[in-house]
């Protein structure tokens, strides 16, 4: 019984992570990881210059209304971290709340079709040597600042590690909120959070320069009516215009991203399903056994 309503349980789970809201629509845009090694790009600035030549080039292709890039892994989850709001005072560990974080170039909302409820968006002189900034969502603006705008209000991430502080980032923006987390849940985080220029460190100390990572997701809204898989083969070949030799995984809607990763929890449910069933009837049998024992040697007190 126990493994039976355990199983239940798990799979009542499983239910529920096939219906999360994600705030967007998970099946209208198309997503590619790629990871750039240090025998082609070894240093930052070469990087910074492939992203760069890359974005320019899928934002004059034909297929594509919106191009964008951004950290996330395969479009599930990016990354959390402790915050500081400016002028208020910390005293224990425990105490700084906890918020989602992105790294997104300029068109990232327009490819997720994310409203700007105040403020701008990025722009791509957006660089931390110039001025840190952010912009947050919805639900990071009312949880931290109110009914107050959140425009000019600056706050900092720390590193979960180290602890030691980043830049204090001022808000120039405020976007509706979408699904930040993983299809599952993350203790003592939710769905606040916060964006971040793509070349930026987002959290911990300010690193002096643009900082490009080695890898990325890229990611495009396709134009007209057609399945976003149906443009895979296009996105490859813009891609090998800039680099021939960087192959692309991962491609896929970040709905099927997503069912990738809860597919695991669906076959062990199954499979501890399937165990319960056989428990509940093997106890079943034990049950039946027993009882038709105690009552054959009680059959002459019945009888009486």
């Amino acid at each position: 019984c126990i493994l039976l309503i355990g199983s239940l349980l798990q799979m009542q789970s499983i239910r529920k992570q096939q219906t999360i809201d994600y705030g967007y629509d998970t099946g209208s845009i198309l997503s590619a990881r790629m990871g750039l090694m240090d025998g082609d790009y070894p240093t930052s600035e070469a990087r910074k210059l492939f992203f760069d030549r890359l974005v320019r080039e899928l934002r004059t292709h034909a297929d594509f209304e919106a191009v964008a890039l951004t950290n996330r892994f395969r479009m599930v989850f990016s990354g959390s971290g402790p915050v500081e709001i400016e002028g208020r005072e910390y005293k224990e560990k425990g105490d700084r709340p906890n918020a989602n974080f992105e790294q997104v170039t300029p068109d990232y909302f327009a490819v997720t079709n994310q409203r700007l409820l105040e403020g701008r968006g990025f722009q791509d002189d957006d660089l931390d040597a110039k001025l840190p900034v952010a912009i947050v969502n919805e639900a990071f603006a009312r949880k931290h600042f109110g009914a107050d705008s959140a425009l000019g209000r600056r706050f900092r991430a720390l590193d979960f590690n180290s602890r030691q502080p980043g830049p204090w980032r001022t808000v120039v923006g405020v976007v509706n909120t979408v699904r930040m987390q993983p299809p599952f849940n993350l203790p003592n985080v939710d769905e606040t959070g916060f964006y971040v220029p793509f070349y930026s460190v987002a959290t911990g100390p300010m690193a002096p320069e643009p900082l490009a990572s080695q890898f990325a997701t890229v990611v495009v809204k396709p134009r007209g009516s057609l399945r976003p898989e149906t443009f895979a083969n296009p996105l490859r070949s813009a891609v090998a215009k800039v680099d021939p030799n960087l192959p692309l995984y991962f491609v896929g809607t970040p709905r099927v991203q997503i069912q990738g990763f809860v597919v695991q929890n669906r076959i062990i449910g199954v499979m501890v399903t399937i165990f319960g069933l056989v428990a509940v009837v093997l106890a079943s049998v034990g049950i039946y056994g027993v009882t038709s024992f105690s009552v054959s040697q009680r059959t002459q007190a019945f009888g009486v």
